[in-house]
């Protein structure tokens, strides 16, 4: 699972290097933050992401729930008029997070992050009870949901055992490359 993150954090200046020509067209027009599905809840919006980025503080973005509570849809980089893909930026920033740094909420998501992003690295694709095992365990929080658990598996809507995309260890290097 490690080689699918980043093996070092670079430092706060190498980071922001490493994203400004990803921010480098935006004019926070803030279409973005407009079409943001979920922007009401986040506390700081996509183009106020941006500006950090561009003016390299990224520390203070690691500090925010934002880049946990990003779902990747999309809808910046379509909304953008310079198509600046703020998704990225934010998943490369998920995986430069510190683990010390977040509230603990946070924390749950980061790992609940790392363990689906471990998987895809693994099968190319999720299985979703060695998932959940993983993370309940993690979290400490094994029994909390085991009702709605007990139904999911008498319908028979996860599988028992995983399974594997057979082309995967070909594309595996182009999903994950670093750019």
């Amino acid at each position: 699972m490690a080689s699918a993150h980043l093996d070092e954090l670079p430092a706060e200046a190498e980071l922001a290097a490493m994203l400004q020509p990803e921010v480098a067209g935006c004019y926070q027009c803030g279409k973005c933050s407009a079409g943001c599905p979920v922007g009401g809840v986040m506390d700081i919006l996509p183009q106020q992401v941006v500006q950090l980025v561009r003016v390299g503080k990224t520390e203070e973005l690691f500090r925010t729930e934002t880049l946990w509570l990003c779902l990747g849809c999309g809808t910046c980089r379509s909304r953008c008029p310079n198509g600046i893909d703020i998704g990225r930026v934010i998943d490369l920033l998920r995986q430069c997070q510190p683990a010390s740094v977040g509230r603990s909420t946070v924390k749950d998501i980061r790992r609940f992050h790392q363990l689906f992003v471990g998987e895809i690295w693994q099968r190319g694709r999720v299985y979703e009870l060695g998932l959940l095992v993983r993370y309940k365990m993690l979290t400490a929080k094994v029994w909390e949901d085991l009702p709605l658990a007990l139904r999911i598996m008498r319908r028979q809507k996860l599988r028992w055992l995983p399974s594997r995309v057979g082309t995967w260890r070909k594309i595996r290097g182009q999903i994950f490359r670093r750019r």
